[in-house]
């Protein structure tokens, strides 16, 4: 018989089991992750539209070797919006610009950040990312075509601490991804670094 794990009860019951799994990992010390944050906007977009947009991603990285950290990440990327002119229905009468189409992505994978040697309190690092993208287009929110894909990122970047656990910088990313609607942008972005060690 299989167990009703929707129903209250049974949900309480694998939290308590889950924490409890987690409590001995904790108390020994478990890592708590490096906090990353990227802010910025895409560019270079392969297709129609390609004016690009915003581009903002989360990640959770813990150490994995020497330099090396590695995670899971978030993201959100704008690639851009088609603008058209509206018209009068009744006389062709051009009444301005409007958004015909807006397309956008945003998806999670893994993440693994590695770092190098620095000069003049600046620190440089590398990045890839492996994942799923989710490509949409929308005319003001109404969906009008979706598409999922795997694909993957490469960045580069360098970080200055600022105070204490905390670290900002400025990265860029090339994203290639495996469709033929928009398979590869670039996205700068400033970045916020906080936890882990700095200088390891």
């Amino acid at each position: 018989m299989r167990l009703a794990l929707r129903s209250a009860p049974w949900r309480g019951i694998a939290l308590g089991l889950a924490l409890s799994a987690l409590e001995p990992a904790v108390a020994s010390g478990f890592p708590a992750p490096e906090l990353v944050g990227d802010f910025g906007r895409t560019l270079g977009v392969l297709g129609a539209p390609d004016e690009g947009g915003f581009s903002l991603a989360l990640a959770a990285l813990w150490p994995a070797h020497s330099r090396a950290r590695f995670g899971v990440m978030a993201f959100a990327d704008d690639l851009g919006s088609r603008i058209g002119r509206l018209e009068d229905p009744n006389d062709g009468t051009d009444l301005g610009a409007v958004e015909t189409i807006h397309r956008w992505t945003y998806g999670g994978g893994w993440r693994i950040d590695v770092g190098f040697p620095g000069r003049w309190g600046w620190d440089p690092f590398a990045s890839g990312t492996w994942g799923a993208y989710r490509l949409e287009d929308d005319h003001r929110g109404e969906v009008s075509r979706a598409l999922s894909s795997i694909g993957f990122s490469l960045g580069a970047g360098v970080v200055r601490p600022v105070s204490g656990r905390a670290a900002l910088g400025v990265g860029v990313r090339y994203h290639r991804v495996f469709n033929d609607v928009a398979g590869r942008y670039l996205s700068v972005a400033a970045q916020w670094r906080w936890g882990g060690s700095r200088g390891e």
